[in-house]
């Protein structure tokens, strides 16, 4: 697990993260003699007053390292339980609402009433991850942590440059790693060339524990033993084990390829397979008479069924092994990009797919090279739960031109036809 501040312990010593704290943890507080300071604070109820500094105390975290915000914990004699949680009260939902009103950009947090024992009484823990996009500024003003204290930043250009570089050091950390170093025959030029998907998972938590050796060979056989298995062999690489569903080895191989780094972090690339002639000659017929445009055989026609039978595979297959691994995903982000799919249609035989033509016209990929923006997974987020793998496919179809929604139910009416292919993801 990475490296974060808790005050809280478990009976190893280990620190306990948000996601895994429990009521009877909060006692910790005060056997511990937990104060007031950089990374934690404490109100006693959640007042107008209260609710007012709420914003410069999230982002004075967000500016700085991090931290931990207590709302039912009294300030000097550290006594749980002090809040009441109404029927039907978020929590949650009011301090994104709050942030939403008073500050830009928004900060990333996450909120948990932990509950008393037979009462409706207890303490609501919130955890304000340190910021990769600073500054973060409350109504006009940027705060950081001082001591105890959320304070303006000082008017010398210093402190507010220091955020800034923070902010373009993690913008230079995502484009190092969303990119391909894994060779495929579409880097030469007289291959025929290869559409390909690429899926880049990437931690962005700071520091991390280093591993052995011994750790990627342990790795390695984990994720050989996820269940169904796709790949057929695994190199190791520096710092990340390469695994492929190619039996081919070398500059030949074509197939998919997963590499997973010692933090969890991983580059998925799929390519992503052709129509065979005589199913190309039944798409194009089709689409022509459909659409009634006679330009489709100008197009290259891909395998949807295949393309999200590789990418449920895959993408599963790693979320399985960071379930296995108890990994939390809250500090995950993740870009997807297309290489060589200019003028390139998915196509799926279905009849929501034929639908959708006649309403919409034929969807198509019209960029050589394109990728999205840089996405956190949502908070909250355990890892292996099924929307963060629904995320990534209406990405997926997205950069495709389709609708995401409507495309899931073209795939998922086309399996319904050809339970061969049944694969059940949604």
């Amino acid at each position: 697990m990475s490296f974060f501040y808790s005050p809280f312990t478990d009976k190893n010593g280990d620190p306990i993260d948000i996601f895994h704290i429990q009521h009877r943890h909060l006692n910790q507080l005060l056997s511990k003699e937990i104060e007031e300071g950089y990374q934690v604070e404490y109100k006693t109820n959640f007042t107008d007053s209260v609710k007012k500094k709420i914003p410069k105390i999230i982002t004075s975290f967000a500016n700085s390292a991090g931290g931990w915000l207590f709302i039912g914990v009294d300030e000097k004699t550290l006594a749980i339980d002090k809040l009441e949680k109404p029927l039907r009260t978020d929590y949650s939902q009011i301090i994104s609402q709050l942030l939403r009103e008073h500050v830009s950009p928004l900060p990333r947090f996450n909120a948990r009433f932990l509950k008393s024992k037979g009462s409706s009484s207890g303490v609501l823990a919130v955890y304000i991850f340190e910021g990769n996009n600073p500054p973060y500024v409350t109504d006009g003003t940027v705060y950081i942590r001082n001591g105890s204290s959320s304070e303006p930043a000082k008017s010398q250009r210093s402190e507010i440059d220091v955020l800034y570089q923070k902010r373009k050091d993690f913008d230079s950390r995502i484009k190092d790693f969303c990119k391909r170093e894994i060779y495929y025959p579409m880097d030469d030029r007289d291959v025929t060339k290869v559409v390909l998907c690429n899926i880049y998972i990437m931690n962005t938590a700071k520091s991390f524990s280093q591993h052995s050796l011994m750790h990627f060979e342990e790795l390695a056989k984990k994720i050989l033993n996820i269940s169904p298995n796709q790949f057929h062999n695994y190199i190791f690489s520096n710092g990340s084990v390469v695994f492929q569903n190619s039996k081919v080895i070398g500059q030949s191989q074509i197939g998919t390829t997963l590499e997973v780094f010692s933090d969890y972090s991983a580059k998925i690339h799929i390519p992503i397979q052709w129509l065979d002639d005589n199913e190309r000659d039944i798409a194009i017929k089709e689409l022509q008479h459909i659409s009634g445009q006679h330009y489709v055989d100008d197009f290259l026609l891909l395998d949807g069924f295949s393309a999200c039978q590789s990418f449920q595979y895959i993408v599963q297959q790693y979320f399985q092994f960071l379930k296995s691994e108890n990994i939390d995903i809250s500090t995950f982000l993740y870009q997807m990009s297309f290489e060589n799919a200019e003028n390139s249609i998915l196509y799926f035989d279905s009849n929501p797919y034929k639908t959708y033509i006649s309403k919409h016209d034929i969807p198509y990929c019209c960029k050589s090279t394109l990728q999205t923006t840089p996405y956190y997974f949502k908070q909250q987020t355990t890892c292996n739960r099924p929307s963060d793998f629904v995320i990534l496919l209406m990405h997926f179809f997205f950069l495709f031109g389709l609708s995401p929604k409507e495309a899931g139910e073209m795939y998922i009416e086309a399996v319904k036809a050809n339970p061969t292919r049944n694969l059940n993801i949604l």
